[in-house]
């Protein structure tokens, strides 16, 4: 073998091996028992505070982390419920359209199999824009189509039109309200691994990356490189932008 085919093999043996490199880890990673970290999410779909979090910290972290998380969202915060003959009459902090938010994403939840999609689904519904917002129906299957939920939307809208999302929404509510040590002060309302987490509010790549107990992505080290930078997210503390009880 000449010099100039030695280079060659080399440089095809070294991005053969960059390529594979990700995939081993994530098999690594998979079959070594090692659980992905649990964000649990507790808000309510209309809270400006949630709807930034969802925007800033949930859509970003999913995106460069999903390998090594599990996303539990429950859309419900203070709520306020009555029961009727059949079903429930839900009253929001928001107004009525956060009502139909959360049993919107309650409904996604128990209609959409693929994690992944639900997440994009969350993230594009919070993540609207437009002034005046648009009702909900029509932001959430414009993100539907957009996500890869198109099959999945007509259930989801017949889920949210009838007894099936008051029971879904009244069931976010017990799981909200069985919150305990400590209970909720606001919302979004963070749980890493089932321990709240201030921090996750603010920086929810670096706990991710930080808590994650197997072979960390790539992006970790560059993530965590970047803890001691001065942070300009609003504090959790910040009650003139988060829902607090009332």
């Amino acid at each position: 073998m000449n010099a100039k085919s030695a280079v060659q093999t080399v440089i095809a043996i070294f991005l053969v091996s960059s390529l594979l490199w990700p995939v081993v880890k994530y098999i690594s990673n998979k079959y070594s028992g090692i659980e992905p970290v649990k964000v649990s999410l507790y808000d309510e779909s209309y809270c400006p505070a949630c709807r930034q979090f969802v925007k800033d910290q949930l859509g970003p972290a999913w995106r460069d982390l999903h390998d090594i998380m599990q996303v539990e969202v429950v859309a419900y915060g203070w709520a306020e419920e009555t029961p009727l003959d059949t079903g429930y009459n839900f009253t929001c902090q928001h107004g009525p359209d956060e009502c139909t938010g959360n049993m919107i994403l309650e409904c996604a939840k128990e209609h959409i199999s693929r994690q992944g999609v639900f997440i994009k689904l969350t993230v594009c519904f919070m993540s609207e824009e437009s002034e005046p917002l648009p009702p909900p129906f029509v932001v959430a299957r414009k993100c539907a189509h957009k996500v890869g939920a198109k099959q999945e939307w007509p259930a989801i809208k017949r889920c949210a039109t009838s007894l099936e999302g008051e029971q879904l929404l009244h069931e976010a509510g017990v799981k909200f309200h069985s919150l305990k040590d400590p209970e909720p002060t606001w919302v979004p309302w963070i749980l890493i691994n089932g321990k709240q987490n201030d921090k996750a509010e603010e920086d929810l790549k670096s706990v991710v990356c930080s808590t994650y107990q197997g072979q960390p992505p790539a992006i970790c080290p560059s993530i965590l490189a970047k803890e001691d930078l001065p942070s300009t997210t609003l504090s959790p503390n910040d009650l003139n932008n988060q829902s607090s009880v009332v």
